[in-house]
């Protein structure tokens, strides 16, 4: 009955984790989206160049959405193996102590498991929030190619 309760906490506890740290990376994605932004007003030239080389305005657009997507996509794989990494770190090494005194508890190290579903999730959400800072790009490059 105890364990039922605690396992239920430890899931709701998880899952209000994972909506803060969404909210957090929608937040950081205004980032990236003026970062973009800045280097399509900085690469009016380039531009220029490409236009007088034949490429069309979709073309052009398609470069930036492509950089967009590749910022967003090199981020979630960087995170996510650093997370697995330090998930694996602390399963093996134990890290993270739950008590000065190993004595009293069963469990002296915080317990992680790396789920795949959990990572597959957050690469879902990474890669559709870099899908809408790549339309949010494309818009703003399409404006400024008028």
């Amino acid at each position: 009955m105890q364990q039922d309760e605690s396992f239920r906490m430890v899931n709701v506890e998880k899952w209000v984790t994972f909506l803060l740290l969404s909210f957090i990376m929608i937040i950081a994605t205004f980032n990236v989206i003026s970062t973009l932004s800045l280097l399509i007003i900085e690469k009016d030239e380039s531009i220029a160049t490409f236009q007088k080389l034949g490429a069309t305005n979709q073309q052009i657009t398609r470069i930036f959405v492509a950089e967009g997507w590749l910022i967003a996509m090199s981020g979630a794989v960087m995170g996510v193996v650093l997370g697995i990494a330090l998930c694996l770190g602390q399963q093996t090494f134990g890290w993270l102590k739950l008590s000065a005194d190993p004595s009293q508890v069963i469990v002296s190290a915080y317990p992680v498991q790396v789920v795949w579903t959990d990572v597959v999730v957050v690469l879902l959400l990474v890669a559709a929030i870099g899908f809408v800072t790549s339309l949010v790009t494309s818009t703003i490059m399409r404006r400024r190619l008028r």
